[in-house]
């Protein structure tokens, strides 16, 4: 009884040791918390001087916010903005999952864009072949002010698989064709004066070398015309791809059956005796031409025994009874 009461004590003693040791490690805890903070207080302060510049100056920069999603917009040189005569080609190679929709939203914003096509292929496919990918190409005309907004319709609406874009400053060709068509001009108003003055002696050089000058006249004009109508107007050369992505199927997974475990059971048995009964047929046709030769010798030598033994009964059978007690 006194060993009971003795350990009793010795267990509310310890009980109370590590009561207060736990009290005296959480009243440090507390002081370590709050001791950090006493300390900060100064770095704090001279924090919030030093970075005042910092903050000031990122306000009055703010950051533009990026869409990494897209492009952005391409800058391009304007030619009724430069005065160039300046002329832009775009190729561009597009897909998507909804076919004849994107064909019709490509013919009605070219035509909302004020432009027009020159050439237009769509390759279909057969209703025996549903599942064949289609395509379309056009090659368009469209203002050149109206091409980035193409190209911008194209990314938000489609998948860019490529993009180019030329572009060809034809200025000093062009401002060439017209110094020399104005000489061209004063020249074939020269000759005209020739042809139109009585005294003039030599009518037929003059009116050959005015057909001339006129024909280099047309041609110049004609290929400043084309500059002109090509600065107006961007090439753009564009192919729809359609992709059909084929979705997973799911399976479904009917429950096991008692019929179905023994159908799966009979099936392993036949299956398993077919095996067995092919392997025996597949050594069968090996062995059997090796045992040819030695079944035949083996008949031949039965026949050959019977053969003797036949014989032999016969001339018994002929022995007289003295013969044949004295073949005992």
């Amino acid at each position: 009884m006194k060993k009971i009461v003795l350990a009793l004590c010795l267990i509310g003693i310890l009980l109370l040791t590590a009561c207060g040791a736990a009290g005296s490690d959480h009243a440090t805890t507390e002081e370590a918390v709050e001791a950090p903070a006493a300390k900060d207080e100064p770095a704090s302060d001279w924090a919030a001087e030093t970075d005042d510049w910092y903050f000031e100056d990122a306000e009055s920069e703010p950051t533009a916010e990026v869409d990494e999603g897209t492009m952005g917009t391409i800058p391009i040189l304007l030619p009724s903005e430069s005065g160039r005569q300046l002329v832009y080609t775009a190729d561009i190679v597009i897909e998507t999952e909804a076919f004849m929709p994107g064909v019709r939203a490509i013919n009605e914003i070219i035509a909302e864009f004020a432009g027009y096509s020159e050439w237009y292929a769509l390759n279909g496919r057969h209703i025996r072949t549903p599942h064949t990918e289609r395509s379309a190409e056009w090659v368009f005309r469209l203002p050149t002010e109206n091409l980035i907004s193409f190209i911008e319709f194209a990314e938000d609406n489609y998948e860019i698989v490529r993009l180019s874009k030329r572009m060809q400053d034809l200025t000093i060709d062009y401002e060439a064709d017209l110094d020399r068509l104005a000489d061209l001009q004063e020249q074939a108003q020269r000759l005209q004066a020739e042809l139109d003055d009585e005294e003039n002696t030599n009518d037929r050089r003059s009116q050959q070398d005015l057909d001339r000058v006129r024909a280099q006249i047309r041609n110049i004009e004609a290929a400043t015309a084309r500059v002109e109508h090509d600065v107006i107007y961007s090439d753009i050369s564009v192919y729809l791809q359609e992709v059909i992505i084929k979705g997973e199927v799911e399976v479904v997974e009917e429950p096991v059956t008692f019929g179905d475990r023994m159908s799966d059971a009979l099936e392993g048995t036949f299956s398993g005796l077919l095996t067995v009964l092919q392997g025996a047929l597949i050594g069968i046709v090996v062995v059997l031409p090796w045992l040819v030769i030695p079944a035949a010798v083996t008949v031949l030598i039965v026949f050959l025994v019977k053969r003797s033994n036949k014989k032999n009964k016969k001339r018994i059978a002929n022995l007289t009874e003295k013969e044949y007690n004295e073949i005992k």
